[in-house]
């Protein structure tokens, strides 16, 4: 909208801006309603981790208490307004997951074990 392009000629350079900042708060909104169904994926994620014995019920919680944080963008004020401490809550979460799963891994004692009572 503000480059060069050929279609951004017809519009003068206060419509051009109006139209970028639309465009800006759109994208903002946007965002919020992703952060939303991010915090249900978050939250079922978590309850999986904190019911399976495979991995540390901790990170099941972490998990839970981070999706729960990202839920709070279904009132977008209340979630603009807890960021920093929602994203703080995610992030510790997220990286205790990927730290686990990258150094210790699934427990594949009681995977296996779980696969051959299954069968």
């Amino acid at each position: 909208i503000i480059g060069d392009a050929g279609y951004a000629s017809v519009f003068g350079v206060e419509q051009s801006q109006a139209l970028a900042s639309l465009l800006l708060m759109v994208n903002d909104r946007g965002a919020g309603m992703a952060l939303a169904f991010f915090g249900f994926s978050t939250l079922l994620n978590g309850i999986l981790i904190f019911q399976s014995t495979f991995l540390p019920r901790i990170l099941g919680i972490l998990s839970m208490v981070g999706g729960l944080g990202w839920l709070c963008y279904l009132y977008p004020p209340l979630g603009t307004a807890l960021f920093p401490s929602i994203m703080t809550i995610g992030i510790i979460g997220s990286l205790a997951q990927i730290l686990w799963l990258l150094i210790k891994g699934v427990a594949v004692d009681q995977w296996t074990r779980l696969a051959a009572q299954s069968t």
